[in-house]
């Protein structure tokens, strides 16, 4: 479960996102390899866009910096860490 806190930091403020994960010892590698594939699924979508023009009530179109981002993620050791 994510929990995020905001907190007033010298009168600016700041978001901090922590992640509660939690399984068996012989599921890590299992966990691990279901949240890099979130993250991927993540990067391939148009989610920002999504977002932004739900927001808007138009469509915003958002280019991506890098669209091939989501191979990185998926080769990426360890991305839950």
């Amino acid at each position: 479960m994510a929990s995020m806190k905001i907190m007033g930091v010298k009168g600016e403020l700041t978001t901090r996102l922590t992640h509660g994960f939690r399984c068996l010892p012989n599921q890590g590698n299992d966990m691990r390899w279901q949240y890099t594939n979130l993250l991927a699924l993540v990067a391939k979508s148009e989610l920002l866009s999504f977002i932004l023009s739900q927001l808007m009530g138009q469509h915003v179109p958002v280019n991506k910096f890098d669209p091939h981002m989501w191979k990185e993620v998926m080769n990426s050791d360890y991305a839950i860490c």
